[in-house]
């Protein structure tokens, strides 16, 4: 599913930027993922599991991770049961981990479509977002 999200996003910024309309990432991401929740009305639970991952560069530009390498630090939110990214955010990599996630978080439960009604929330213990404490399970966090 994510070759298939990352050659989709990739295929509608191409034709968009071809018929000279502005498209986002995010717009179209936002558009992916709804028609995925229309193909699958069924599906009426989303799990958002946010993680940050280090990624190793060469690039002059890259900062120190904590890892020691010089690199990237982006923040994905994916839902779990479709194994779809729904929103990230691209970071330098001396961030901490653990730096702002609340941001992603929101913009991946806003991203969901409206077919889901059970809404959960993963993420290690980096993530002890006030909000997202304690049983909720028909609104998201807001």
């Amino acid at each position: 599913m994510r070759g298939f999200h990352f050659w989709c996003t990739h295929a509608f910024l191409g034709c968009a930027r071809q018929c000279g309309t502005a498209l986002t990432d995010q717009a179209v991401n936002r558009e992916l993922v709804q028609e995925v929740g229309r193909r699958c009305a069924g599906q009426k639970i989303a799990t958002i599991d946010l993680d940050a991952t280090i990624i190793e560069s060469w690039k002059k530009e890259a900062q120190p991770t904590y890892q020691g390498i010089r690199g990237y630090q982006p923040m994905m939110a994916l839902w779990a049961e479709m194994d779809l990214v729904v929103a990230d955010r691209f970071r330098d990599g001396n961030v901490p981990a653990q730096m702002q996630p609340l941001p992603v978080t929101k913009r991946a439960f806003q991203a969901l479509p409206d077919t889901v009604q059970e809404f959960y929330f993963r993420g290690d213990s980096g993530y002890g977002i006030p909000c997202l404490r304690g049983k909720w399970r028909t609104t998201p966090p807001s």
